[in-house]
């Protein structure tokens, strides 16, 4: 358009052709979905809540092992330490991974997060579920009592979720740039690399593509260090630190 009022202009005279057509770039319309701002910030939330009572029953019985000195009869009939922790690894596994399995299902089908790769929603709840367990090993080692390990752990768990909160206040209410340095120090709490990893989930539902494997170590926020990929790392890591301190604390204080 300004090109045609120059031409005009140093011609004398409007000049018709040719015909110029001028249209907005094409991209996709913007869908404010108030649903899935709620998941950002709920879904963590009901996740923690929900699996307090599996965490509280895993260190009870585990403590309640060795409360009735039943780990040391195993160990006094040739029973290996490591052979005893894999063990309860794998029951407490193979039963959050059921719960995984049916999460997963309706995350995906359920509409909730439709747009995500479903692997990538199994994955990250079942990285999560590892972590899960690798706490209730180190709670379960802090414990001789099964009954007030069950109460400490569920409590212990549930509090681990409050850097998450002070994280999602910081950026969101009060509007402060937190690196990703920080959120990694944070993440050191399990539920609280879940819940960050949740908000990532639910802010690429918004934007309409989901978490897909191309975007797994991708932000969809502009200036943002942190994405879904460190959070399932620092998922890992807090498994093998969980891990480490138990077989420490067991070694040193059994």
């Amino acid at each position: 358009m300004m090109e045609r009022a120059i031409v005009n202009t140093f011609v004398g005279h409007d000049v018709v052709e040719p015909g110029s057509y001028v249209q907005m770039f094409p991209y996709p319309c913007y869908t404010r979905d108030d649903f899935l701002f709620v998941i950002e910030h709920m879904m963590p939330l009901c996740m923690v809540i929900s699996w307090v009572y599996s965490v509280a029953m895993t260190i009870q019985h585990i403590v309640a092992e060795k409360e009735h000195r039943l780990k040391e009869v195993m160990k006094t009939m040739g029973l290996n330490n490591a052979v005893h922790w894999v063990a309860w690894f794998i029951t407490g596994f193979v039963q959050l991974s059921i719960s995984v399995t049916a999460l997963t299902a309706i995350l995906k089908y359920g509409q909730v997060l439709m747009h995500s790769h479903v692997l990538i929603i199994w994955l990250f709840l079942a990285v999560y579920a590892v972590a899960t367990i690798m706490f209730c090993f180190l709670v379960s080692v802090l414990y001789s009592k099964a009954k007030l390990a069950s109460a400490c752990g569920g409590i212990i768990y549930f509090l681990s979720y409050v850097p998450y909160m002070y994280v999602a206040i910081r950026e969101e209410v009060a509007h402060d740039k937190i690196t990703a340095f920080e959120k990694c120090i944070a993440s050191l709490m399990s539920t609280t690399a879940f819940g960050l990893g949740s908000k990532y989930f639910a802010l690429y539902e918004v934007a309409g593509v989901g978490i897909q494997w191309h975007t797994f170590s991708q932000s969809p926020v502009e200036g943002d260090d942190f994405n879904l990929l460190l959070a399932v790392t620092m998922l890992m890591v807090d498994a093998v630190v969980y891990g480490a301190l138990t077989w420490y604390i067991e070694a040193v204080h059994p």
